[in-house]
């Protein structure tokens, strides 16, 4: 089979819209929009430290049990808060070993919140797994994945790519079923586990898995008794992706009419181009997210006339400090009538009715971190959004 491509997905900025904003002699279009997962449907993708690529296997002297995973941090799943764990992807070199995939959370996997014994796989090969319960990502907790296996002696069963490893991410290991070491500070082997999980929005899944009680303990073994298989490395043709653990969001690219005209790394952009803006005419733009392994489809377009009649509430509401990890202030003006706030998962958390022009001081002290969608209300109707994050 070689017309199989699965690829990355990078999500596109959502809710873009364009106001006028002129004064005599000077015009200027703002465009706001909310990053990639905001309120519309959140980024996907595959997470994972390894090359993408399978080099070796490794397994215990003698055989015995121990579990592999890969770790990320809340910092590392902002830009995924929103979205669901749903299928992981593991190379496993030999197929005599009994394998039971897992999903925790916190820190140092302090909750095991899924667990799926595999009643077959394919050696030699990427396996594709659909978990059985889509695990959310809150981007408030680390997540872990990975898998516990137990294996014979000479069998090398835990597929790894050659390095060198990302050390407290791609090569986390278990010995004794309940404390976790990196393989690279307990051995001289290098390397990351080839383990990758794959992240979505998904409609209904909103509420995190209980913790399951697992009392199985292994019997400890030394870190001595771990040891490569040694078999050549498959080619690349192996796995036609790319993965990396290095996918941040760093920017946005904003055209106008399909040509770009600048870059920003802030959700919002203002067109004051004098040359290029004429009373009477009509615009259209489009904004890309830039990400540090990819460039997102266009957002949605946005078309505007400019008047000499320019609207101002946009332009005159201000929320910052942004990101926040304490008290997020909101400059309103007198013909915003409502304020609304809402967390990833689309429940109001703030609400408001504005009578006067004021400043509203938000308190995020207790809230979780991650980014939140601010719902502005006109007097005559209209409603406009602003994202802000929260870091506690």
């Amino acid at each position: 089979i070689d017309n199989i491509h699965i690829y990355r997905q990078c999500a596109e900025p959502t809710e873009l819209t364009a106001t006028e904003v002129s004064s005599p002699g000077n015009i200027s279009v703002v465009l706001n929009w909310s990053a990639p997962g905001g309120t519309g449907p959140g980024p996907s993708g595959w997470l994972a430290w390894d090359n993408g690529i399978n080099n070796d296997a490794i397994g215990l002297t003698g055989g015995g049990t121990f579990s592999v995973a890969a770790r990320f941090t809340p910092t590392q799943l902002a830009q995924y808060a929103g979205t669901s764990l749903t299928k992981l992807r593991i190379f496993f070199k030999d197929a005599s070993s009994t394998i039971v995939v897992k999903v925790w959370t916190g820190a140092n996997a302090s909750q095991l919140v899924l667990t799926q014994p595999l009643a077959s796989y394919t050696a030699e090969a990427w396996n594709e797994i659909t978990l059985n319960s889509a695990v959310p990502v809150t981007g408030a907790t680390e997540l872990w994945f990975g898998y516990t296996l137990t294996h014979g002696n000479g069998v090398y069963t835990a597929g790894c790519d050659a390095g060198p490893a990302v050390a407290g991410f791609g090569d986390k290991i278990s010995l004794d079923g309940s404390s976790w070491d990196d393989l690279s500070a307990i051995s001289d082997i290098n390397v990351n586990w080839n383990v990758e999980g794959f992240v979505e929005t998904i409609d209904g899944v909103t509420t995190p898995l209980q913790p399951i009680v697992d009392n199985t303990v292994y019997a400890p073994v030394q870190a001595s008794a771990l040891a490569p298989a040694g078999y050549a490395a498959l080619p690349n043709a192996a796995l036609p992706m790319e993965v990396t653990g290095s996918r941040d969001l760093v920017g946005y690219n904003v055209f106008r009419d399909g040509e770009m005209i600048g870059s920003t790394e802030e959700t919002t952009y203002t067109d004051a181009d004098q040359s290029a803006l004429v009373i009477g005419e009509t615009y259209c733009y489009t904004v890309t997210a830039v990400y540090e392994d990819c460039e997102s489809p266009m957002s949605e377009e946005v078309c505007i006339l400019i008047t000499d009649v320019p609207v101002l509430t946009q332009a005159q509401v201000s929320v910052y400090p942004n990101p926040a990890n304490s008290v997020v202030n909101i400059d309103l003006t007198s013909n915003i009538s409502q304020v609304m706030v809402y967390n990833y998962v689309g429940q109001v958390v703030f609400e408001q009715t504005i009578t006067k022009a004021q400043t509203i001081q938000l308190n995020v002290r207790n809230y979780e971190a991650g980014a939140y969608l601010v719902k502005f209300i006109t007097n005559s109707g209209e409603t406009f959004t602003k994202k802000v994050v929260v870091t506690n």
